[in-house]
């Protein structure tokens, strides 16, 4: 008893200093896991030791430490620390498992078992430990043991994210199945070959030309379920590969190696398709996943090196080359990359002796420009080649049946690793190897065979002579082999009836087990899906219900919010009520003072002194009062009438002018049918004609037809964003037709615009509240109740007051007859009240002349007085906030949009320098050009004349010689007129010769009939011709170019007449003339801000657009983009557009040629022009598919057109050198 008692008390004695220790390992261990998530290992590791020092039972700190150690990949000391831990703490289960990793890591598989069970025992629903043993029993080759475990690792598994851990499980149990079934068979058929089994020294008999028996064949490898779709996948993939579709091809391969992952003949051709696409990156990936997940898996490091060696990863690809020839000593092919990649790297010697190697190796026969290749590059280094198979091993009778064609000895049967040396060929780079002759990747069949649908290789039979005499150089004269009895024929035959049925029986057994996985796995797929759609559903209801519960404390929130509103909402009232007890004492008491100071016979001064010693709150109330009740008959609710067209002043001068002057006059009679179709082609002819819109809105409004009258006004606002008029009249269409909140914007903008339009504010106080925003409504009446001050808008006034009324608003405050009469009095007199405002005590000196006191006011309505104050002081403090904003935003913008406006002008000066760079260069070309063939043709015309010269001379000397005996006078007469015929001749081809220049439309200088035609100008423009002066202007301009004379007059004739663009290009031109001209400079300023204003002329248009025709035509694109870019900044067509394009065709600017053409092609549908346009651009861009898709639409769109024949022809033409062109 006293034993108990003392234990007891030692307990409680040292639980603090327990605890004390434990929370001190908890403080290490979370500053030891900062430590290492900051990277900070080695004092990360000494504060978990500490931790461990301050509490060793704390079994959160040995879990983090060996963790770091095995993520460290330190399996030792992993080891070591879980030793210790589990012998500390043997029911802590996580220990358990990770001590069974780090000794199956460590190759400790049967450590690493008793490990895992030991975890097992400790968390029996656990599957993890179960796949751990399976890996580690799979590696003790005891495969039937490892597919149970991995069969329990599935049966327990059940979490839907470890599905892929499930499919590998199931992988590796059906392999270990497999193994298992071959060890037994193997076993088995030891057993019963055994006594019949040759000796060991003497090679196994072959008859020639007989087939060998059955029973000793190799037993083929069973093909799986996962094998049978993979080489379904992989049959495709080859059929693929046969009609040269790489990519579909890879595919292929690549769903076979998903659906058999052991299956390596795949990853061979995924290899070779990848190779043949130059995607060496991606075979890497494919090749080390293979070797990862199939260890005997040879020629994949053989691969693997090739692809590393193509992406210049050189050392990487030494070494795998190095482990494929470590496993294989006697192929020399490894020893040939080895060479490459040292050679590449700039070693000299190794690649010398790698070089030595392969040839020492190398005794096949097709291989011999190999080994020449090899020399010659062992020379080039400087070395000495070795001589060719010195290094080679003896060959035994299966390597010589491999080099005469048949099955090779030591062959591979592992899924496409098998290797026959009869068919091998290099690739040009020497790197990888293919044993079927293709180049690309090693692969596992030979020349002559073909792939078995196991992985193994088949071979055709050879001819007798040639396996004869093969094995006559094996073996020398070996005896003939004898001959089986017929009973030893029965034995064999009996036996390999029972193997075929055993592996028909165990087939059987196979399909039905595969069935009953299958259907395990589809039950085990249709509980998780139950599972997972539980799941769903129930969190639909949590969130359903946090939902729920969110919303009810909003609205909590919001009635507690409510309410404290409500409270301060009374705190104000309460305290407005005290002010205005306290205002109305105070005026009581000013009353009084003075009605005493009346009696008493004061002057006004001293009134107004004492006055303004109270306080000036009072005549704040008196200040403002309600509006009174108007009494005229309210106006009726109904919708606006538009307003008939004025009387035009004049029928104007374009034919759009005309057009709506008719349609003004049919619509004042109420012809309004008539006169919409004339308005329409009004706008048709002048879409910036805006009077025609008024005529069209009131002939839509009596016709009712608002649809049309909406659609046409929204088109004129776009088309001129200044006429402010047309958001009034889209409004009350609007607003008639019924669609208030379009109506509502409408009105708003043309507030915007002109807010001292009262009228245009009342509609849209009932377009409000005809469309149920009643608070916008209230706050619009009471705004238009403000504002108005007309005489004649009693009608609108009463009928705004009795709206307002309806829609429960307050009616506004507005100043007092009497009291603002008394203001301006006294501020007329020149005391402290200023003019316009009402004074302090105009009420008082009211009171004293005998003037009618004021109604006194109740509580209720001074209380209703206070707050419309106060509400009213709020509203004029917002608006100031939101027009001082608006006013900043709107500084900004204009900011943004100044500093945009720069950059694009100096953009545009920049291109505009590049685009003139470039035609002085092709003009500079363009005349050295002109020059070199001008002095051709001269020297051509003078070599001429010497050829000439010569035949005279040899004419006269013949005449000279048959006249010499009959005289000298013919010799003399004719040598005269040779040496005339040679002065003119010589004359001629020293005269100077003009070059030979293309005009367009140009006169030759002539200035003095320049100045005459100008002093004609000056008399028709002092008689007010201006238009005829223009002319004659523009003529003398063009036959005196260098004068700026005519040019400036012809500008002030073009302002004379109102086409403001001419004459900003006049002016334009006049200071290219004339730089210094500041009266020009002025005029093409005033000019180009009146042509902002107005559009340019169908006359100006038309000669531009000419200009730009003939400036194409010659060659000058810059000059005609130019001037395209100018219109098009004025108006917008498609002919501009199309216009340049073209020019920037010229220019060699397609992707600008391809916009423009494009924006033709939407303002014109139906012109053919710009698909042929881009046609060109695409064409230039080298898009060669694009271009034939716009000539074939050309071709369509044009098919009837005679006109365009000529255009047809070229666009044909152009296809058909598209089409000879390969796409």
């Amino acid at each position: 008893m006293k034993l108990a008692v003392a234990a007891g008390l030692c307990v409680f004695l040292c639980a603090p200093a327990a605890n004390a220790d434990r929370k001190g390992a908890i403080a290490l261990k979370k500053q030891g896991d900062l430590l290492l998530s900051r990277g900070d290992t080695a004092l990360g590791v000494k504060t978990y030791k500490r931790a461990l020092r301050a509490d060793r039972r704390y079994a959160p700190v040995w879990g983090a430490l060996a963790m770091h150690y095995l993520r460290a990949r330190n399996y030792a000391a992993a080891e070591s620390l879980l030793g210790q831990c589990v012998e500390l703490l043997p029911n802590y289960a996580e220990g358990w498992y990770q001590l069974a990793y780090a000794r199956r890591k460590r190759g400790k598989h049967d450590a690493a078992i008793a490990a895992y069970r030991r975890y097992a025992k400790l968390r029996p629903k656990s599957a993890d430990p179960h796949y751990g043993i399976g890996l580690a029993l799979e590696a003790k080759k005891r495969y039937s043991e490892a597919a149970k475990a991995f069969r329990r690792y599935v049966l327990l598994e059940s979490s839907p994210k470890r599905r892929s851990w499930i499919d590998k499980a199931l992988k590796h149990a059906v392999e270990a199945e497999r193994l298992a079934r071959r060890a037994r068979d193997g076993q088995a058929q030891a057993k019963a070959t055994k006594k019949a089994s040759p000796p060991r020294h003497a090679l196994v008999p072959l008859a020639v030309g007989r087939k060998t028996p059955k029973s000793t064949r190799p037993k083929p490898t069973p093909i799986t379920a996962e094998r049978k779709r993979a080489q379904s996948h992989k049959l495709r993939g080859d059929r693929h590969a046969e009609q040269r579709r790489y990519e579909a091809a890879a595919d292929a391969y690549r769903k076979a190696i998903t659906v058999d992952y052991t299956y390596t003949a795949a990853f061979n051709e995924l290899g070779s398709m990848l190779f043949v696409l130059r995607r060496y990156n991606d075979a890497i990936k494919v090749f080390r996943t293979a070797i990862r997940d199939n260890p005997n898996y040879l020629l994949g490091w053989y691969n693997l090196a090739y692809a590393l060696r193509k992406t210049r990863r050189n050392r990487e690809a030494i070494a795998a080359y190095k482990k494929y020839a470590a496993q294989s000593p006697n192929d020399p092919d490894p020893h040939f990359g080895i060479a490459l990649a040292h050679q590449a790297l700039g070693e000299k010697g190794a690649a010398i002796a790698s070089y030595n190697r392969y040839i020492g190796l190398e005794t096949r026969a097709t291989h011999k420009p190999w080994i020449a290749k090899a020399s010659a590059a062992v020379r080039k280094l400087g070395g000495t080649p070795a001589k060719a198979g010195s290094s080679a091993k003896p060959v035994d009778g299966g390597a010589m049946l491999a080099a005469a064609g048949g099955v090779k000895g030591g062959a591979k049967s592992d899924s496409g690793a098998a290797k026959s040396d009869s068919g091998a060929a290099k690739s040009d780079s020497g790197g990888v190897k293919s044993d079927s002759g293709s180049g690309g990747v090693k692969s596992g069949s030979g020349s002559g065979g073909a792939k078995s649908d196991s992985g193994g290789v088949k071979v055709a039979p050879l001819p007798p002579d040639v396996l004869a005499k093969a094995l006559g150089k094996a073996v020398g004269k070996a005896p003939r082999p004898p001959k089986l009895s017929a009973k030893e024929r029965r034995r064999l035959a009996r036996a390999e009836q029972k193997r075929k049925r055993a592996e028909a029986r165990r087939k059987r057994a196979e399909a039905r087990a595969a069935r009953r996985e299958l259907a395990r796995l589809a039950r085990a797929e249709r509980k998780r899906k139950q599972a997972e759609a539980r799941r769903k559903r129930a969190e639909a209801r949590r969130k359903r219900a946090e939902a729920r519960a969110a919303k009810r404390a909003q609205a909590r929130a919001e009635r507690k919010r409510k309410r404290a509103e409500a409270r301060r909402k009374r705190a104000e009232a309460r305290a407005a009520k005290r002010e205005l007890v306290r205002l109305a004492r105070a005026e009581r008491k000013r009353r009084r003072e003075a009605a005493r100071s009346a009696k008493a016979g004061r002057s006004k001064a001293t009134i107004t002194a004492k006055a303004d010693a109270t306080k000036a709150a009072p005549a704040v109330v008196a200040a403002k009062v309600p509006m009174a009740k108007p009494t005229a008959e309210p106006l009726p609710d109904k919708p606006v009438a538009i307003a008939p067209p004025p009387k035009p002043m004049g029928s104007g001068g374009s034919a759009a002018d005309k057009l709506r002057a008719q349609g003004d006059s049919l619509a004042r009679v109420g012809k309004c049918a008539q006169a919409l179709p004339l308005y329409r082609r009004a706008l048709e002819a002048d879409p910036f004609a805006t009077a025609a819109y008024h005529g069209v809105a009131y002939c839509s409004h009596r016709l009712h037809r608002y649809d049309v009258g909406v659609r046409l006004l929204r088109m004129g606002l776009r088309d001129n964003p200044g006429y402010v008029a047309g958001y009034l009249h889209l409004a009350r269409l609007c607003d008639t037709k019924g669609a208030h909140t379009a109506a509502i914007g409408s009105y708003r903008k043309y507030l915007r615009k002109r807010p001292k339009d009262t009228t245009a504010r009342f509609e849209l106080a009932r377009a409000l509240r005809h469309g149920g925003h009643k608070p916008q409504a209230i706050s619009a009446y009471q705004d238009y109740l403000r504002r108005e001050r007309r005489k004649d808008a009693d009608r609108r006034r009463a009928a705004a007051y009795a709206e307002l009324l309806a829609l429960g608003g307050a009616v506004p405050l507005v100043a007092g007859a009497a009291v603002a009469g008394a203001a301006a009095t006294v501020g007329k007199a020149g005391k402290p009240g200023k003019p316009g405002k009402p004074d302090p005590f105009a009420s008082a000196l009211s009171a004293a002349k005998g003037t009618a006191k004021p109604k006194r006011l109740s509580r209720a309505e001074r209380r209703r007085l206070a707050r419309a104050r106060a509400a009213e002081d709020r509203r004029m403090r917002k608006e100031a906030r939101l027009a001082k904003l608006r006013a900043k935003r709107e500084a900004l913008r204009q900011a943004r949009a100044e500093r945009r406006r720069k950059a694009k002008e100096r953009r545009e000066a920049r291109k505009r320098a590049r685009a003139e760079r470039l035609r002085k260069r092709k003009e500079a070309r363009r005349a050295k050009l002109q020059a070199r063939r001008e002095a051709r043709r001269r020297r051509a015309e003078r070599r001429r004349e010497d050829q000439m010269l010569a035949r005279l001379a040899k004419k006269g000397g013949k005449k000279r010689g048959k006249l010499s005996r009959r005289g000298r006078a013919p010799l003399a007469s004719n040598t005269g007129l040779a040496r005339r015929l040679s002065d003119d001749l010589d004359a001629l081809g020293k005269r100077p010769v003009a070059p030979k220049v293309e005009l367009f439309d140009q006169l030759k200088p002539a200035p003095d009939a320049a100045r005459g035609l100008v002093a004609v100008a000056d008399k028709q423009f002092a008689k007010r011709r201006y238009i005829v002066a223009l002319g004659i202007y523009r003529q003398a301009a063009r036959l005196d170019s260098d004068a700026s004379e005519p040019l400036y007059k012809a500008g002030v004739a073009a302002v004379a007449v109102g086409r403001m663009h001419l004459a900003a290009e006049l002016f334009e031109r006049v200071l290219q003339i004339d730089p210094g001209n500041a009266t020009a400079r002025t005029s093409l300023r005033l000019a180009r801000t009146a042509a902002k204003g107005n559009k340019p002329s169908a006359a100006f248009l038309s000669s531009a657009l000419s200009r730009a025709k003939a400036d194409i035509g010659a060659g000058r694109y810059a000059r005609a983009a130019r001037l395209l870019t100018k219109l098009e900044r004025q108006v917008a067509s498609a002919q501009i557009y199309r216009l340049r394009a073209a020019a920037r065709l010229g220019l060699r600017q397609s992707r600008g040629a391809v916009r423009d053409a494009g924006r033709a092609l939407a303002l014109a549908p139906t012109e053919a022009d710009a698909l042929r346009l881009l046609g060109d651009a695409q064409r230039q861009l080298g898009k060669q598919r694009k271009a034939l898709y716009y000539y074939r639409l050309f071709l369509t769109r044009t098919a009837g057109n005679a006109a365009a024949s000529s255009a047809r022809k070229a666009v044909q033409s152009a296809i058909a050198e598209l089409s000879n062109t390969k796409v």
